[in-house]
């Protein structure tokens, strides 16, 4: 199984990410696997702003920006105003621009209120308006509410990372490792979230013995 370090991975963030939140065994059943679907892979996040902590989700992700298109002229605005909140926020840019994000950036690890939550769900729904309510979060992990995958983002993009050949084992990947074309690595954003991809996520949540439904996650690059 592939595990994606995703602190700096524009190529992949900010996404929705469908799938199951893991830790302890589960994340070690799932990192074993050697034979993964395509399109299912480990996210680690570093999330929580300025006091750092570690969500992992095996799932599938969605990148915004590849499926731009769904939400039209607002799709770029959205975009740009996740990505402002960054590794080196825009803080100014934020206050100027995105008002309703700067509340949500450089925090310290405390759970985003309600207030909070709603307010970057009315935000990310300018552009992306399937995308269920959002439940709770910190900063850069928010989970949705409990919701059908399929019916939020059924044929949304998928980004798809692979080895040219397979092998046990983890193996990690960073921003430089999809940023230097890495020769062994298969990238595709061409993949579609339909019934196929979701039949494969469930399959491989029952095979970790990962609890419940996967969920829908707004992921985006921490302010740290």
């Amino acid at each position: 199984m592939l595990r994606l370090e995703c602190m700096g991975m524009d190529e992949v963030l900010p996404a929705v990410v469908v799938g199951f939140e893991v830790d302890g065994d589960v994340l070690d059943r799932a990192i074993a696997i050697d034979d993964p679907p395509d399109g299912v892979l480990v996210f680690d996040q570093q999330a929580g702003g300025l006091s750092m902590s570690y969500p992992c989700v095996v799932g599938a992700a969605l990148p915004l920006a590849v499926n731009a298109d769904r939400g039209g002229d607002a799709a770029a605005h959205v975009i740009r105003g996740l990505r402002a909140m960054a590794e080196d926020p825009d803080v100014e840019l934020l206050a100027r621009e995105f008002p309703a994000l700067r509340s949500a950036v450089l925090t310290w690890g405390k759970p985003y209120d309600r207030a909070v939550l709603d307010r970057l769900h009315a935000f990310v729904r300018r552009a992306f308006l399937t995308l269920p309510a959002f439940q709770s979060g910190i900063e850069a992990f928010v989970r949705c509410a409990p919701a059908e995958p399929l019916a939020a983002v059924r044929g949304w993009r998928a980004f798809s990372c692979a080895l040219r050949e397979s092998g046990r084992g983890i193996t990690v990947l960073d921003e430089a490792s999809l940023r230097t074309g890495r020769a062994d690595l298969v990238v595709d954003d061409r993949l579609s979230y339909d019934d196929r991809l979701h039949a494969a996520l469930c399959a491989t949540g029952a095979r970790i013995g990962a609890a419940g439904e996967p969920r829908l996650h707004l992921l985006w690059t921490n302010s740290d």
